[in-house]
């Protein structure tokens, strides 16, 4: 919930105050981990908050799998309007951060395959790149050209 009330000017003492509000139960050295990885995040990725933004966008439509018209649903975590695409940003906060795209898990990847595809039937002119912030590192992974080959259960 932080990532989404941040503004690209976000200073480590308001990311501590958001912290502290929005977590008051958890125990200080684990405010305190979360607030130095937001402001890592903040340092190193500012343009995802410099940017039109939509935070937990509801998404509906039909994809096509395997050759069948498929209804699904989800919610994107951040819609990013860049001038140059639209941005599909995924948080994910597990530890276990993969080394590289290849690594990322098949249920991942068919998950922003779907995002994608539902996306780009709303801005059927734009690109559309995804991306997983990977909050425990932080650290943002494009996954533009691993979805582009996604061999999994495609969708399109």
């Amino acid at each position: 919930r932080v990532l989404e009330l941040l503004s690209a000017e976000a200073t480590e003492a308001e990311i501590r105050s958001l912290v502290h509000y929005l977590a008051p139960d958890w125990d200080s050295a684990a405010q305190e981990k979360t607030v130095a990885e937001i402001t890592a995040l903040v340092t190193q990725e500012r343009w995802l908050w410099q940017h039109p933004r939509q935070a937990e966008v509801a998404i509906a439509g039909t994809v096509m799998v395997e050759g069948a018209a498929v209804p699904v649903s989800g919610q994107v975590d951040a819609l990013i309007h860049t001038p140059e695409a639209v941005v599909i940003v995924d948080y994910k906060t597990g530890s276990h951060v993969p080394a590289r795209a290849e690594e990322v898990p098949e249920p991942y990847l068919l998950q922003l395959n779907t995002y994608r595809a539902l996306v780009a039937q709303l801005y059927p002119d734009r690109p559309i790149r995804c991306a997983i912030l990977w909050t425990a590192v932080p650290r943002l992974m494009w996954l533009d050209e691993l979805l582009a080959g996604f061999m999994g259960r495609t969708v399109r």
